[in-house]
């Protein structure tokens, strides 16, 4: 369960209004004492503003007509305009966070395809030989240093390297479990970077 708090302006603060946060598909409003919640809908404005409406009109019904028609035009007003600068910004963020996801895929590629351009024509013989010492050396070296993290470090290398297979589209979870201080973390981040 997630709270999403709306900025409130000045000129919802001049009208009374001291919070409004979207809970699950709900949205609360706080205009001391009354508080009014509504259904929100995502992506659909019109519908959200309608049921928004419906709700202060049903309050004032029931509390002496505590808005009035003129403070709840306006406060839905405010709220469209309010409600469309958090979805651009919202839409805006996750393109963001595409562009860095892409951004890091495409290095990725990149240095596979160096990769195998600096290694072309090695057999598969030597690429395997390679590829054991250098899990040995490894092995070896984390047994002699900080030998309990060796498991956790050799599931994480197995992890990255089904994640690494070329045209790999399907999920991978993995689930580390052990004590606390135990080293989970710290074996997660040798591979962060």
């Amino acid at each position: 369960m997630t709270l999403q708090d709306y900025p409130i302006s000045d000129e919802m603060k001049s009208l009374g209004f001291s919070r409004i946060y979207k809970k699950e598909k709900n949205l609360v409003i706080y205009n001391s004492p009354a508080m009014v919640t509504s259904k929100y809908f995502k992506g659909d404005l019109h519908t959200t503003l309608n049921h928004l409406e419906k709700s202060f009109i049903d309050y004032d019904k029931r509390n002496k007509n505590y808005f009035g028609n003129q403070r709840i035009e306006k406060f839905l007003r405010l709220f469209a305009e309010l409600d469309i600068k958090t979805e651009e910004a919202a839409d805006e963020e996750a393109q963001l966070i595409k562009i860095q996801e892409n951004i890091v895929k495409e290095r990725v590629i990149k240095e596979i395809e160096e990769l195998k351009a600096a290694h072309v024509g090695m057999s598969n013989d030597d690429w395997k030989i390679g590829l054991v010492r250098r899990f040995e050396t490894l092995r070896q070296a984390v047994k002699n240093n900080i030998p309990e993290l060796w498991p956790g470090l050799e599931f994480e290398l197995s992890s990255m390297r089904v994640l690494n297979l070329y045209g790999c589209t399907l999920p991978f979870i993995g689930i580390i479990l052990g004590r606390p201080a135990g080293g989970k973390t710290m074996t997660l981040e040798l591979c962060w970077e």
